[in-house]
């Protein structure tokens, strides 16, 4: 089964950064009621390493996964199936986190040949990896106290851990996907 076109993954993008408070929470319910671990390990995981803004980015951008699949992944992922996805990511993590964030891209490259969701990951990619980066860890990207840090609510630090928590949702996902329609 090919991946989501660019075009698909867009729209759902688009369409769940215009809602509205109300609208965002009905989302929510609805994601908690098909895919409850799903949720529960974007609200729960990386808990002592994600800071505030960071873990609503990473929930927000796991909904927008999740409206990406909804339609097409029969039942719930078990909590099981969400920590097969995570430990066949932990390479990738180890070698995010150890590269330089100009070399980050080239890490993925390297663990993600013929990957089946490519349009999606390079939007987390996009997104997460190498959306302007905090350069002096200050929260502005000049050095300029005055900058509002709200424009970028990740520390590079934690750009890795991002990717590959939202990388797993993606896995998870897709392989229940995969599973449904064989």
């Amino acid at each position: 089964m090919s991946g989501y076109s660019a075009d698909h993954i867009d729209a759902i993008f688009e369409d769940t950064a215009v809602m509205d408070e109300a609208a965002l929470q009905e989302q929510l319910e609805r994601f908690s009621e098909q895919q409850p671990a799903l949720l529960s390990y974007l609200m729960t995981t990386g808990e002592t390493v994600l800071d505030e803004n960071e873990r609503e980015l990473l929930l927000f951008l796991g909904m927008v996964v999740w409206r990406c699949f909804e339609k097409d992944v029969e039942g719930e992922l078990s909590g099981e199936a969400i920590a097969d996805a995570e430990a066949g990511n932990d390479r990738l993590l180890e070698a995010l986190v150890s590269a330089s964030i100009d070399h980050q891209g080239d890490e993925i490259e390297a663990f993600l040949d013929d990957y089946p969701q490519d349009h999606l990951l390079a939007l987390i990619e996009d997104l997460v990896l190498f959306a302007e980066s905090d350069k002096d860890g200050d929260g502005s990207e000049d050095g300029n106290e005055e900058d509002d840090p709200a424009e970028d609510p990740i520390r590079d630090e934690n750009r890795p851990w991002l990717f590959v928590f939202l990388k797993t949702v993606i896995d998870a996902l897709n392989h229940a996907r995969s599973s449904d329609t064989d």
